[in-house]
């Protein structure tokens, strides 16, 4: 359990699936609220800390896992994969302790899904960001990401409704805001809202920043185009899709 909660101590907003051999078992809170999200059991165990000391836990299949996380994934969750990345065998090898060595390696979300069988046919998968302008300016900028094709969109939209109107024809799966917009958000998309995280600055490189004013200088904001519709997904990673910018 303590290799668990170190882990978890890093994704405490996501499902954290934990494989252990043929399983990725959840445990604690994750068990109790996938349980009923993926129609499976959830049972206990013994913490082994001390008798009557039993901790929830809840598994799948490794081999059936797509189907899980697909399911948790349209449901909204993020969902951090724990992997073994080494064998008992190995670990019973090497000094120290032999617990066997364990990695996230990969923290899905609805708006960067990437395997096909996890992506509606024929509609789009954005992840969308939302940036108001500064102070004394009622506009937004948003920013949405496809990422199963490579598709970017640029929009400014003048006010709060141009912002609802541009959300609707884009219908993200995801969303980053400042927090203090989800509620407005929540409230203006109703049940139609995806999957709202919070966009911190803080969390931003140094050097990610500046390679992103870098190509703000080199965009070229007068080249703009305008959506066109009827798209159709394009097959990853057969083609490219350019970026485009309009305003709403």
């Amino acid at each position: 359990m303590r290799q668990f909660l170190d882990i978890k101590a890093g994704y405490p907003d996501a499902i954290l699936m934990f494989r252990m051999g043929d399983f990725y078992e959840m445990f604690f809170d994750d068990a109790v609220t996938v349980g009923p999200v993926l129609d499976i059991a959830v049972t206990s165990r013994d913490k082994g800390l001390e008798i009557g000391d039993r901790v929830p836990m809840a598994g799948v299949p490794y081999h059936a896992v797509g189907g899980y996380l697909r399911t948790l994934v349209e449901r909204g969750f993020k969902v951090a994969i724990c992997e073994q990345m080494e064998t008992p065998e190995q670990a019973r090898l090497r000094k120290g302790p032999k617990i066997v060595r364990r990695e996230v390696v990969r923290v899905v979300t609805p708006g960067v899904l990437v395997d096909e069988e996890h992506l509606r046919s024929e509609e789009p998968n954005y992840l969308a960001a939302i940036v108001a302008e500064s102070a004394g300016e009622t506009g937004y900028g948003v920013a949405a990401l496809d990422v199963s094709c490579g598709e970017f969109v640029v929009l400014r939209c003048g006010d709060a409704g141009g912002l609802r109107a541009a959300l609707s024809r884009l219908t993200p799966r995801e969303i980053l805001a400042d927090v203090s917009v989800h509620p407005w958000l929540r409230e203006a998309l109703g049940p139609a809202c995806p999957r709202l995280e919070v966009r911190d600055p803080r969390l931003i490189p140094p050097e990610v920043a500046a390679r992103v004013q870098h190509l703000r200088a080199e965009s070229g904001a007068s080249r703009c185009w305008r959506p066109r519709s009827g798209r159709r997904r394009c097959a990853w990673p057969t083609r490219r899709r350019r970026s485009r910018a309009t305003r709403c």
